[in-house]
């Protein structure tokens, strides 16, 4: 999904709701302390701007933020691409655009970044580390999200727990929908 189809993209089923929610509805029915969002691969085009994706991704943040306004906003950086990669329109110039611009954007808006991208990058090269994005490398491949997910751990935004006590019912997640994904990426 899009960081342009935050606010509006119904992709998230609860048990006990009918149909699905946006990440906006999601986020308020959630509570979480913190979310972090990570969106721009899919946005990446030769044909849209950085200024014009961190407006319309800006949009999609304001709107989980008055969803929940306990939330803290954690804007992740876009991962790099694989020098070799299946998609010859998207560029590492791109992304690193893009990345730019969030960091500009959460300045501006008050909101956390997280410069996932500095563990996924090969300092030489600018690209993501060898064998840090599956064969058409664009998605990140198992290695590579163990250690996004020690950064995350290890650069944690600390802060006082802002959220309404007690907490409401928090819904379970009904799980990824049927058909959606027939294989993990991952475990390729």
């Amino acid at each position: 999904m899009s960081g342009k189809s935050l606010a509006t993209y119904a992709c998230v089923q609860f048990q006990g709701y009918s149909g699905y929610k946006t990440m906006p509805e999601a986020v308020a029915l959630m509570q979480p302390r913190r979310v972090i969002l990570t969106f721009g691969t899919n946005d990446l085009s030769p044909s849209y701007s950085a200024s014009s994706f961190a407006s319309d991704y800006a949009k999609g943040i304001k709107a989980v933020q008055d969803a929940y306004p306990s939330v803290d906003i954690i804007v992740n950086a876009i991962p790099p691409l694989g020098q070799q990669h299946s998609n010859q329109s998207l560029t590492q110039t791109q992304v690193d655009e893009f990345n730019k611009a969030l960091v500009e954007m959460c300045k501006e808006k008050g909101w956390k970044f997280l410069n996932s991208a500095e563990v996924l990058r090969d300092a030489a090269t600018g690209w993501a580390k060898t064998d840090y994005t599956l064969s058409d490398g664009v998605h990140l491949s198992k290695k590579a999200v163990e250690a996004y997910f020690t950064y995350v751990r290890t650069h944690a935004y600390q802060t006082e727990d802002r959220r309404p006590q007690p907490l409401g019912s928090i819904p379970q997640p009904d799980g990824v929908p049927a058909n959606l994904i027939t294989k993990d990426p991952i475990a390729v």
